[in-house]
C-alpha cells in the first residue's frame, strides 16, 4: 500500500474520532440543574425548563380540569349559605361577586384549558384565574363585615387549597397566588377591628393551611423535577451512544469500502501474474504451486464477496419496495428448481396455496436459499430435507427441516455473523447465511427461530412472517 494511502487512512480514522457529535453533558445531580436559590425551583437551561413544564402540564391537564370543576361546584354549593352569615344589606352585592367572579374564575379556567395546550400560555392563564378567585373572597370579606369572619375564613382557606390543589401551578407561581389570596384578607380583618384573639386565630389557621400546602407542593415538584432529570440524563446518554454508534458504523463502512477496493486491485494483480506464470514452461512442482495459489485466490474472492454482501445488506433492504408476494408460488418454484438441480438429496416440499405476504420477492428468495443451503450443508445425501409453508391465524409459517448434524447447545449463536456450526475444514464458509436470512426476515416484520427435531438429530428452522390478507 502506498505511503500516501496509509496517511489518508490514518487521517480518516483521526477525523472519525474527532467529529463524533457530543450532546450536552447530563447534569451531575438535581441541585446542579436548579437555580442557586433552592426555594424558587427552576432549571438553569431555559429549554429544559420549558420541556419540563410542558410535560407536567400534559400529564396533569385532566386532573386540573377535574379540580376546576370541583372548585366551581363548591362555590355554587355555598351559595345558599350566604344568608346565614352575610348581613341582609350586603347580601345582593355578595351574591353578585360570588356568581360573576368567584364562580366565574374556575368556569373560565375550565373553558380555557379545553383549548389551551401550551404550558407557557396555560400557566399565566391559570394564575390569573386563581388570583381572581382570591380577590373575589377578599371582596366578599370587605362587603360582609366582621360578623362573618368564621365563614369568610373558611372560604379563604378553600381558596388557598384551590390555588395549590386545583391549579397545579409550579411552586414559584403558587407562592405568589397564596400571597395574593391571603394578604387582602389579613388587611381587611385588621381594618375592620376584629378582636385580637379572633384575628390571630384566623391568621394562624390560614397560615397553617398555606404552609402545609406549600410544603406538599414543594416536595412534590422537587421529586418530579428529580425524576425528569433522571430521564433527561438517560436520554442524553442514549443519544450520545447512538451518535457514537452511528459514527462507528459510518467509519466501518468507509474502511470496508476502502479495503474491498484495495484488495480487489491487489487480487487482480496476483491473478494476472498467475496467468502469466501459467504461460511459461514450469516444472510439475511449479505448476502445482501456481494451481494452489489460484485456488487460494478464488477463495479470497469468495470470502470478499460474502463479506461485502453482508455489510451492505441492511442498507440495500431499506431501499427495496415492498409489494404483495405469493409466497406459496415462490416456495413451490424454488422446490422444483432444487429437485432438478440436486437429485442426490431427499427434498420434500409441502406448500399450502394462497399464502401471501408483503415483501420483496428477491429478498425472500435469498432468505429461502440461505436456509436451504444450510440444510444441504448439514445433512447427508440420504437424509431428509422437508420444506413446508402454511398459514396460521394471521402469520405465514415457513419451516425448513433437515436430518443430519445436530444443532449446537447455543442455538442463538447461529444467527450471529461469522458463526458456523459446520466443521472448521469447510473452506469459504464464513457463517453469514443464517445471519443474512434473519436480517431479511426482520426487514419483513418476521422472525426466525431454530429447534432440534423431535425424532432424530438435525435442525428445524421456522420463519414467522405477517400474513397479508387477500
Amino acid at each position: 500500500m502506498k505511503d500516501r494511502e496509509l496517511a489518508a487512512l490514518s487521517g480518516l480514522e483521526a477525523a472519525a474520532t474527532d467529529v463524533a457529535p457530543q450532546p450536552p453533558a447530563p447534569r451531575a445531580d438535581g441541585l446542579a440543574a436548579l437555580q442557586h436559590d433552592p426555594v424558587m425551583l427552576r432549571f438553569r437551561d431555559a429549554t429544559l425548563e420549558r420541556t419540563y413544564l410542558q410535560g407536567e402540564y400534559d400529564r396533569n391537564r385532566r386532573w386540573i380540569l377535574g379540580s376546576l370543576a370541583l372548585g366551581f361546584a363548591i362555590v355554587l354549593l355555598f351559595y345558599p349559605l350566604d344568608r346565614l352569615f352575610i348581613p341582609a344589606e350586603a347580601l345582593n352585592r355578595v351574591h353578585a361577586v360570588r356568581i360573576s367572579v368567584l364562580a366565574g374564575a374556575p368556569l373560565l379556567g375550565l373553558v380555557g384549558l379545553l383549548v389551551i395546550h401550551r404550558a407557557a400560555i396555560a400557566i399565566p392563564f391559570l394564575f390569573t384565574c386563581v388570583a381572581m378567585a382570591g380577590l373575589a373572597w377578599s371582596a366578599i370579606r370587605g362587603l360582609s363585615g366582621a360578623s362573618a369572619e368564621p365563614y369568610v375564613a373558611f372560604g379563604a382557606a378553600q381558596t388557598v387549597l384551590f390555588a395549590y390543589i386545583c391549579m397545579g401551578l409550579p411552586f414559584r407561581w403558587s407562592a405568589s397566588a397564596v400571597a395574593i389570596t391571603l394578604a387582602p384578607i389579613f388587611v381587611l380583618s385588621a381594618e375592620q377591628g376584629i378582636g385580637s384573639s379572633d384575628f390571630w386565630y384566623t391568621a394562624a389557621s390560614l397560615t397553617t393551611i398555606a404552609l402545609i400546602a406549600s410544603y406538599g407542593a414543594f416536595r412534590q415538584e422537587w421529586a418530579s423535577r428529580e425524576r425528569f432529570l433522571a430521564q433527561h440524563r438517560f436520554e442524553a446518554e442514549y443519544m450520545r451512544r447512538l451518535a457514537m454508534e452511528h459514527e462507528r458504523s459510518e467509519w466501518l463502512s468507509v474502511i470496508a469500502g476502502f479495503t474491498r477496493h484495495e484488495l480487489k486491485n491487489a487480487m487482480a494483480g496476483i491473478g494476472s501474474s498467475l496467468e502469466l506464470l501459467e504461460r511459461l514452461s514450469l516444472s510439475a512442482s511449479g505448476a502445482a504451486y501456481v494451481d494452489r495459489a489460484k485456488r487460494s485466490l478464488q477463495l479470497m474472492r469468495t470470502i470478499l464477496t460474502q463479506v461485502a454482501n453482508a455489510t451492505s445488506l441492511e442498507s440495500a433492504l431499506e431501499l427495496q419496495e415492498l409489494e404483495k408476494i405469493d409466497l406459496s408460488r415462490l416456495v413451490a418454484g424454488r422446490g422444483d428448481d432444487l429437485r432438478r438441480a440436486d437429485e442426490a438429496h431427499r427434498c420434500e416440499f409441502v406448500v399450502k396455496d394462497g399464502v401471501h405476504v408483503l415483501g420483496n420477492a428477491d429478498s425472500l428468495l435469498q432468505m429461502l436459499d440461505k436456509l436451504l443451503n444450510n440444510a444441504l450443508e448439514h445433512s447427508g445425501h440420504h437424509d431428509l430435507i422437508r420444506v413446508s409453508l402454511e398459514a396460521s391465524n394471521d402469520r405465514a409459517l415457513l419451516t425448513v427441516l433437515n436430518h443430519g448434524e445436530p444443532l449446537p447447545a447455543d442455538i442463538d449463536s447461529l444467527f450471529r455473523p461469522f458463526v458456523s456450526a459446520g466443521p472448521a475444514t469447510r473452506e469459504g464458509n464464513l457463517g453469514l447465511g443464517l445471519y443474512v436470512a434473519q436480517t431479511i426476515a426482520r426487514r419483513h416484520g418476521g422472525t426466525i427461530h431454530a429447534a432440534p427435531p423431535a425424532d432424530r438429530p438435525g435442525a428445524v428452522f421456522v420463519v414467522d412472517l405477517p400474513l397479508l390478507a387477500d
